[in-house]
């Protein structure tokens, strides 16, 4: 493989000031490669130039950064995977020299889902939920909860990988110089994506869909911004044991008065009550807060997997002998719901419910 040169794919954060929490662990992730340059791309719509403007001053800000690239074009509006891989497949051909490495973080959804797409057409493989390089080719991620890593080399001349980014440190923005340069991509490579779309059977100047799953979330009633939950300080997770949506909001509330993300169990996911983007586990998102909530949820495996590497975790739960104690840190044997709107308007929280009736 020749001497690493990575692209990595940004995003926003929701407040659209700069680039995601995930941007700056990427970027150490491939730092780690120890390539002579770490080059990021932002995508766009044409009417997202402030935002982008101010997330490629962001990323060019950050330590170990060479360049950063702006595309804005209007089939980039809805974060499509499918107009972003179209886009990757141009700037890999027309790049000098090649790149061999192309990291965005994980999972592969919304506009991440773009690096798959990617390594499909170009006949390379993808690797997936990567925590740590072991060389230039050489990629390693968990398995079985956490108690097998499985490592894996490339004999591809390009790397593809959607990183774990909580299993990296973020980047610093701070520089011994001057912040990384920044570019547009040119009108030349946005015609051949538009050419790319055609050829698909995509529209070249409309998004094909809109994507709605964008790093963090927002309280639908007040608008409040949370934290991205994949990078979070702060986590406050409702599980099966809240049983209603009203019972869910105080955990919602408590996570608003603390600055917190809110996750769920894949129990509260499936009773209706959270929604899949919000599910902590192996087959949602990872987590390693410094303070993790687990609010009535029992402490499945697979849950267990997703959360475990949390500094402090506390759990409340009315069964005495769920699972989820054995690696919590704190324990409340109590009614989650009722606990987490106590504990809401201790701390001052705002909307919703000053008490909330005991589930039993």
């Amino acid at each position: 493989m020749l001497a690493p040169r990575c692209l990595v794919l940004a995003e926003l954060n929701r407040r659209r000031t700069g680039v995601s929490d995930t941007t700056p662990r990427l970027v150490t992730a491939a730092a780690a490669l120890r390539g002579p340059s770490v080059d990021v791309l932002l995508l766009g719509a044409p009417g997202d130039s402030d935002a982008l403007d101010a997330a490629a001053r962001d990323a060019a800000a950050l330590r170990d950064v060479t360049a950063v690239a702006v595309a804005a074009h209007p089939a980039l509006a809805g974060r499509s995977p499918e107009a972003a891989a179209a886009l990757l497949r141009v700037l890999l051909r027309r790049a000098e020299p090649k790149y061999t490495h192309l990291l965005a973080a994980a999972p592969a959804t919304g506009v991440r889902a773009a690096l798959p797409r990617v390594a499909g057409r170009l006949g390379v493989g993808c690797f997936s939920g990567v925590s740590a390089f072991a060389g230039p080719d050489t990629a390693s991620r968990h398995l079985f909860s956490g108690s097998v890593v499985a490592t894996a080399r490339s004999l591809d001349p390009l790397l593809v990988a959607n990183v774990k980014t909580v299993a990296f440190d973020s980047a610093p923005r701070s520089r011994s110089g001057p912040s990384a340069p920044v570019s547009r991509v040119g009108a030349e490579a946005l015609e051949m994506l538009a050419r790319e779309l055609v050829d698909e059977g995509l529209p070249g100047g409309q998004p094909p869909r809109v994507v709605v799953d964008a790093p963090g979330g927002a309280d639908a009633a007040t608008g409040r911004q949370r934290p991205e939950l994949a990078s979070a300080e702060v986590v406050v997770s409702g599980g099966r044991g809240l049983k209603t949506a009203d019972r869910f909001h105080a955990a919602e509330r408590l996570a608003d008065a603390l600055g917190a993300a809110v996750g769920a169990s894949r129990g509260a996911v499936d009773l209706g009550i959270a929604t899949p983007d919000m599910q902590v586990g192996q087959t949602g998102v990872t987590v390693a807060p410094r303070l993790y909530f687990a609010l009535g949820i029992s402490g499945a495996a697979q849950h267990v997997a997703g959360m475990c590497d949390s500094g402090a975790i506390i759990a409340i739960n009315t069964d005495a002998r769920a699972p989820i104690y054995d690696v919590a840190d704190y324990g409340l044997v109590s009614d989650a719901g009722a606990a987490a709107a106590e504990l809401a308007d201790a701390l001052g929280a705002g909307s919703g419910p000053s008490q909330v009736k005991s589930a039993k």
